[in-house]
């Protein structure tokens, strides 16, 4: 009888972990840019933004807003930070000509940040 109870709290665990993973988990932050940057081939202008970052899995989908409107949007995929929490929010840019792009996207106390790559990216808005 104990084999049987053990066996099915470890059943019923692994079950409400299963399902909190596919959950998804939604984060906010605010970021300030100082100047204009590009996210999926949408230029943002320097300025306050709520940032919205929905995780799937391994899959983050990330929002700018300017009050309620979406100023650009973006698919990416997760990556661990190494287990330490981003004290403040930051961006890493790729200034490989023109406007610079959001490569990265660390979130203020995540231990995961958000990849940005062009075959991952939606289309702006």
């Amino acid at each position: 009888m104990n084999r049987f109870l053990a066996s099915f709290t470890m059943l019923v665990l692994a079950i409400t972990m299963s399902i909190s993973a596919l959950a998804g988990t939604i984060k906010k932050d605010t970021v300030t840019l100082s100047q204009k940057v590009q996210l999926n081939g949408t230029t943002i202008p320097a300025g306050d933004y709520k940032v919205t970052c929905e995780t799937n899995g391994t899959t983050a989908q990330v929002k700018f807003m300017q009050g309620k409107k979406e100023v650009a949007s973006a698919t990416g995929h997760t990556k661990e930070l190494g287990g330490q929490k981003m004290p403040t929010a930051r961006l890493l840019l790729n200034n490989s000509g023109g406007v610079p792009s959001i490569q990265e996207l660390d979130l203020t106390g995540t231990t995961t940040g958000v990849v940005f790559d062009s075959a991952m990216a939606n289309s702006g808005e």
